[in-house]
């Protein structure tokens, strides 16, 4: 997670280098609402009669929550409402932001974003069920992370045991039917003779 002083905004970099500013207001919840439709500020927290379920419902229809902190496309639509004053002022477009992040600058972000959106709540009266909620998430995205942590080595290793194992057999399959032709290993098919050779 960044690290920042309490009484210093947060930012993260994009791939240019450019500090991005994450201060989350009530300003900035009702730029977002307008801009996205996605009013974290009265909707991030989901009663149990609206909560969808996950195995059937579409991504869009997933809880503020989730989306923010699994969907890149909707968290980066509402990372740029966020920061869109100082993209103004910079002349730099939705497309333009868009294209100055790669998976790592989304990641710090993200992890900024939830920070800011919890300390806000922290400090806003009645805004425990939210902490609750972002305290949540932000500990899922950690457990996923170090679950593809453990998970890729495994699969890399797995993956060259089925790679020997194929190499293996096609070896297996060569020398069969270089058997069956009765070709020397590392040799050649006799030529046929000529007809009507002696």
């Amino acid at each position: 997670m960044a690290e920042h002083a309490d009484d210093r905004p947060a930012s993260f970099k994009d791939k240019n280098g450019r500090d991005w500013i994450i201060d989350i207001t009530y300003g900035s919840f009702a730029r977002i609402k307008r801009m996205t439709g996605c009013d974290i500020l009265n909707k991030i927290v989901t009663t149990k009669e609206e909560l969808p379920d996950p195995e059937t419902c579409e991504l869009d229809k997933l809880p503020i929550a989730s989306r923010l902190a699994f969907d890149d496309e909707y968290f980066v639509n509402i990372l740029f409402a966020c920061c869109a004053r100082d993209a103004e002022a910079a002349g730099i477009t939705d497309i333009d932001f868009g294209e100055s992040l790669r998976a790592e600058h989304c990641t710090a972000a993200r992890d900024v974003f939830l920070e800011q959106v919890r300390d806000f709540f922290r400090k806003k009266p009645g805004g425990e069920p939210a902490v609750e909620l972002i305290e949540q998430m932000i500990g899922a995205i950690d457990k996923f992370r170090q679950a593809e942590t453990r998970v890729v080595p495994v699969m890399q290793r797995r993956m060259k045991a089925i790679a020997a194992d194929v190499d293996r057999r096609i070896e297996d399959e060569i020398l069969k039917f270089e058997a069956e032709l009765e070709v020397p290993t590392g040799g050649k098919l006799d030529s046929p003779s000529p007809v009507g050779s002696a």
